[in-house]
């Protein structure tokens, strides 16, 4: 495998500095993005998808929901038990400053984003589901019809 070395500059809040990672070639166009995650892991860098376009990362990492964004955490890392995700999404969606209407094509960019404010809910339903935890399965499956335009997410009850 070739690799090639990356000097990107990432923006901070003194000014940009290089990435400089090693970073795989495309291979016939294409580019292998668990190496690709591999190498940006590895630097210590945190790494979040906007979408699962392929299986691949998610069937070789451990991820988790953090708000509209997929975390893919480095081998061997702690995942969030479902409280501790909930809590963390609950925060995240305290801050989100939702649509007036909610899009009339749910097909469209706007329809699949807003969808993806469900994400983390649907997920958490499934784990507590799992968990034998219909009570809280039931509070998540709530959250993701709260989370439409003109809703305000109801904090978490202890």
């Amino acid at each position: 495998m070739s690799t090639r070395s990356c000097c990107t500059t990432i923006g901070t809040e003194t000014g940009s500095r290089p990435l400089d990672l090693d970073l795989p070639d495309p291979i016939g166009g294409n580019l292998d993005t668990r190496i690709l995650a591999f190498a940006l892991l590895d630097a210590g860098r945190p790494l979040y998808l906007a979408n699962r376009f392929t299986d691949s990362i998610v069937q070789s990492f451990a991820t988790y929901p953090a708000g509209t964004l997929i975390r893919v955490l480095p081998p061997g890392a702690r995942l969030p038990t479902p409280e501790e995700l909930e809590q963390m999404n609950v925060t995240l969606a305290l801050n989100y400053l939702y649509a007036e209407t909610s899009p009339s094509d749910p097909d469209s960019w706007a329809g699949s984003v807003q969808f993806a404010y469900t994400r983390p809910w649907r997920v958490l339903a499934g784990a507590y589901e799992a968990m034998d935890r219909p009570a809280d399965a039931e509070r998540c499956r709530n959250r993701t019809i709260l989370v439409r335009p003109t809703h305000v997410l109801a904090p978490l009850r202890d």
